[in-house]
């Protein structure tokens, strides 16, 4: 048996060489390229016959995985992937603490709330017609918090502050949506006690006279920082 090495183009073999004796076929550690087995026999009459036989041994696909951008709620990170050798483009899957997260296949992936204290990383897979390498994982990151709401306009006090009058503190706006919110009444920028100075309205009594008033708003969104903001100070008559 012979065996001659040619080029491997693209799967396409050519330029081979001469052919040398060998005792087998064996090609498992060969390196890329092409190989020509020719087994060459006589019969009992003589005559002379042979068998011929290529191996193509191609590039095992490689292929890095690396994420990049801000590792917080709210925020869009992208899985880099470079491959080589490839048949096809790399399939991506995104990792919930080493776990797929269902129906993310693309590059980009927006952090939602749930991932907050959670570690995040993309997984790379990649094959050709040669290998299936195992999947390449990047490193993982910690996410955080997503940034506070921005105050967009500030809460106030409505109605006049009067003995005996019931006034209320709006919410003011905010740049999130979905927001929860929660109050606290101050009398002279001290927290008045008790569950009613906790709610968006308050009664004025008698011990507010003479006083300001005022109201501080705490909004929050799971994960999320919360934020918060006061109204202006009201005199209480």
């Amino acid at each position: 048996m012979t065996r001659s090495v040619g080029t491997n183009t693209a799967g396409v073999c050519s330029s081979f060489g001469d052919g040398l004796p060998v005792p087998s076929i064996s090609e498992t550690s060969a390196a890329v390229g092409c190989y020509r087995y020719v087994l060459t026999g006589l019969d009992l009459a003589g005559n002379s016959s042979s068998l011929q036989t290529t191996v193509i041994v191609g590039a095992a696909p490689t292929t890095t995985a690396v994420t990049s951008g801000t590792y917080k709620v709210g925020y869009k990170i992208t899985c880099n992937a470079v491959a080589t050798n490839t048949d096809g483009a790399a399939q991506i899957a995104w990792l919930n603490n080493g776990v797929v997260i269902a129906g993310q296949a693309s590059a980009t992936y927006t952090l939602p709330a749930t991932m907050y204290n959670r570690s995040i990383s993309c997984r790379v897979t990649v094959s050709n017609a040669y290998a299936s390498p195992p999947p390449t994982t990047s490193a993982s990151h910690l996410v955080g918090l997503g940034n506070k709401p921005a105050l967009k306009t500030a809460p106030a006090i409505t109605k006049t502050v009067k003995v005996g009058t019931r006034i209320y503190a709006s919410k003011g706006t905010w740049s999130l949506s979905g927001l929860s919110y929660s109050y606290q009444w101050k009398r002279s920028g001290k927290a008045i006690s008790g569950s009613l100075a906790r709610k968006s309205s308050w009664k004025v009594v008698a011990a507010d006279k003479g006083k300001y008033l005022t109201c501080t708003v705490t909004v929050k969104k799971a994960g999320y920082a919360s934020n918060y903001a006061t109204t202006g100070r009201k005199k209480a008559s």
